[in-house]
């Protein structure tokens, strides 16, 4: 997953994989520092990995699309008419 996410990504924002890998270090440290620490939980390198790539597309998306992101996530999977993502 996490290596589909940084395709996403890389895809996404035209960059090399280079300049990819310089932002996910960036991204990295910086999630090491205030987010969840992965020596402090039980997370292995390939969850923490996923996390950083999820966090960076987020990080990406504008306010709308959060909140729209944000609205979907308490409603029940078959109750998000496909509408709502053509007019989204």
């Amino acid at each position: 997953l996490a290596i589909r996410l940084a395709g996403c990504y890389i895809v996404s924002t035209a960059i090399s994989l280079k300049h990819f890998l310089q932002l996910y270090k960036a991204a990295d440290a910086k999630h090491q520092q205030y987010g969840p620490q992965p020596k402090t939980i039980d997370v292995d390198h390939d969850q923490w990995s996923t996390y950083i790539t999820f966090q960076m597309n987020l990080d990406k998306l504008d306010k709308e699309t959060l909140q729209f992101l944000k609205y979907c996530a308490f409603i029940h999977h078959n109750r998000i008419p496909a509408m709502m993502f053509e007019h989204a």
